[in-house]
């Protein structure tokens, strides 16, 4: 009797555990379905697809010593399931509370890298990199009422991280800018945050007045939303970008 009893708890358990693939199988079904799931929902399904056929595969072929020869290999699923849960829990407090990531950077900082041991050609092996009061890379506008004022806005071909301040785009443009004329005191700033969206970008015009100061705007954009979209595999990222670009913060 308790045997028995030990087979049908047994059988359960197994039976149970395929709720789990089955769950995320439908979940990334929905998602295609719904145009909002990409590459990686895909492989997903297919892998639980796999784990779901497998499993009920291996009750059918060994019935009768089914519980000896699988005991090992559930214990086994519970503990990953078990781990898979913490590590979730992980994640989700990590991106609640441990978030770095931002669309505007601290104002009035300075920091040097020495990247020598990473050195690549074009590239500065030792970088000082300096954000002004107003949160954006490079020198603060002259004083003066003629100054012709340019913000540029991208991720990080237009933040330019591995170069130092006197090495980055939009410095240089500043300088040959100023070179060729004395009509008018050119300045440019540098609102480059690497991996930033184009939603990204739309949502810091919206919330950093900083930018709306500007005379002129230079968007360098595209990659980030390109990288997005491969993702996807082509399907709209409008929704999801949505979303994220909210969650990230500005650093005062």
């Amino acid at each position: 009797m308790s045997t028995t009893l030990s087979r049908q708890t047994f059988l359960r358990a197994f039976l149970l555990q395929l709720v789990v693939p089955f769950y995320l199988l439908c979940d990334s079904v929905y998602a295609i379905e719904c145009k909002s799931g990409g590459r990686e929902e895909k492989v997903l399904a297919w892998l639980c697809a796999i784990w779901i056929l497998l499993g009920l595969g291996a009750w059918l072929l060994a019935r009768d010593r089914f519980v000896e020869r699988t005991s090992n290999v559930v214990f086994g699923m519970y503990v990953t399931l078990f781990l898979l849960c913490l590590l979730e829990v992980g994640v989700r407090i990590n991106a609640r509370f441990f978030d770095h990531r931002v669309l505007f950077f601290k104002s009035n900082t300075k920091q040097v890298y020495d990247l020598t041991p990473w050195y690549m050609p074009g590239t500065s092996p030792h970088i000082t990199l300096t954000t002004n009061s107003m949160g954006l890379r490079g020198p603060l506008p002259p004083a003066r009422k003629d100054v012709y004022r340019i913000i540029a806005i991208g991720g990080s071909t237009t933040q330019c991280a591995a170069l130092d301040d006197s090495q980055v785009w939009t410095q240089i443009l500043m300088e040959n800018m100023n070179g060729m004329q004395s009509k008018y005191s050119v300045w440019v700033g540098n609102a480059g945050v690497s991996g930033a969206t184009t939603v990204d970008h739309v949502y810091c015009l919206r919330q950093r007045p900083v930018l709306s100061q500007a005379d002129m705007l230079i968007f360098l954009i595209g990659i980030n939303d390109l990288q997005a979209a491969l993702n996807f595999d082509g399907a709209s990222t409008q929704a999801i970008n949505g979303r994220v670009a909210p969650r990230c913060r500005f650093q005062t």
